[in-house]
């Protein structure tokens, strides 16, 4: 079986009855301990969500063997709905974090439950410099003050995006922003379908701004940008006005929101500097230059878990500060880019080398001898009786000087 904070999760256990066992969950992070215990019912009682107070996480199970990514999207679905109901009823409001990334599921497959850790792990850099211009006495000469751009309704969107603290809201917001700043570039026009106006919108900032720097490798980037962007998040995430549009939260894999929030932003900022004169601060590392650096380290990084439940933070260089168990992971594997400025390791262990860890609170990564990374769970994860345990961390470049994509 395996808990997390106490809440079962699946896998046999000696005191669930067979029919009870179940084959299928997903738990995510909450920005805040529960208040309440709660198990409220789905699908026709064919999943459970479960909150138990003072734990971090919600967990969504099933007693069907169901695929992984099916899991995934109808757990954070039915997650998401119980939470609503939780807020309506004035029990509490949640939401959940990093969604696309930062989650524990458990599935069957060939008869064996494997229970899998996903976890992200920001990866900050930047580039500043100062340039200085002297006359011909020496006396510094102090640049002109930068005069501000001219307003458009689509910095308001932009900056509501950036001070949201839900990745869905946050990407509705961008949405709306980049769909106000074409607006502004390239008119529709009356009766113009919207799809029409947007593909004569982005072959129209094509001309300047090349649409392969946010897609590369593709021989159509626009089409490549509908389809993506259009079609796959934000028809999914708008209200329309007929009642068969799709519900907020349905039919959408929350990984795919997160990637396209960084792309569309790539692609507002760099309208927004060619076409309103914006500056930024700072300068960005590249997404070559960051697969690069992370190609190097593919054979120098190595897994290891504790049971030390020690919160992590930016001092930390051991595995367990309070010297308390650590465990090797027997396997560590190089994923490469799973996306733009996303690198991805995995570590795997069988079960029984996992059986005998009682608990896990952190899971490392460490670069030859040095601390690499730290992924908390903060409710402790009981991995007992399973057949295999994975753990995958994304190591996500952050550029220090660019706008906000964590949420």
């Amino acid at each position: 079986m395996a808990y997390l904070g106490g809440i079962y999760l699946g896998g046999p256990e000696l005191t669930i009855k067979a029919e009870d066992v179940c084959s299928s969950a997903i738990a995510f992070d909450l920005n805040k301990p529960s208040e309440i215990d709660e198990t409220i019912f789905q699908d026709n009682h064919n999943w459970e969500i479960v909150l138990k107070s003072g734990r971090n996480s919600i967990v969504a199970r099933s007693r069907n063997i169901l695929p992984r990514d099916e899991i995934l999207k109808k757990g954070f679905i039915f997650c998401q709905k119980v939470l609503d109901f939780i807020s309506v009823s004035r029990k509490g409001n949640f939401i959940i974090k990093s969604p696309g990334y930062s989650y524990i599921l458990l599935f069957t497959q060939n008869s064996d439950i494997i229970l899998t850790h996903s976890a992200i792990s920001d990866f900050p850099m930047g580039v500043q410099g100062d340039v200085q211009v002297f006359d011909n006495k020496g006396n510094i000469i102090s640049p002109p003050l930068p005069s501000l751009p001219d307003w458009t309704h689509a910095f308001r969107y932009y900056r509501l995006s950036q001070a949201s603290l839900d990745l869905f809201e946050a990407y509705r917001n961008l949405y709306l922003a980049f769909e106000a700043i074409l607006q502004t570039i390239c008119p529709k026009r009356g009766k113009e379908k919207v799809k029409r106006w947007l593909r004569r919108a982005l072959n129209e900032v094509n001309n300047i701004i090349p649409l392969s720097l946010v897609y590369p490798g593709t021989t159509d980037p626009i089409k490549s940008f509908i389809s993506s962007q259009y079609d796959n998040i934000r028809n999914k995430l708008f209200h329309g006005r007929s009642s068969k549009n799709i519900i907020l939260y349905e039919d959408i894999n929350p990984s795919e929101v997160s990637i396209g929030f960084e792309e569309l932003i790539r692609l507002f900022q760099e309208i927004a500097r060619k076409y309103f004169k914006v500056t930024t601060k700072g300068g960005v590392v590249t997404y070559e230059g960051f697969n690069a650096m992370m190609d190097i380290l593919h054979d120098k990084i190595q897994f290891y878990f504790s049971d030390d439940p020690t919160p992590p933070t930016r001092e930390d260089h051991e595995i367990s500060p309070k010297n308390l168990n650590i465990y090797f992971c027997p396997e560590s594997h190089y994923l490469g880019e799973t996306a733009p400025g996303h690198a991805s390791f995995n570590g795997k262990a069988d079960g029984d080398y996992i059986k005998g860890i009682p608990i896990i609170h952190r899971i490392c990564t460490k670069l030859e001898k040095n601390l690499f990374s730290v992924s908390f769970i903060k409710d402790g994860l009981r991995p007992s009786a399973i057949d295999k345990f994975e753990t995958t961390m994304v190591i996500r470049l952050i550029n220090k000087f660019q706008p906000r994509t964590v949420f």
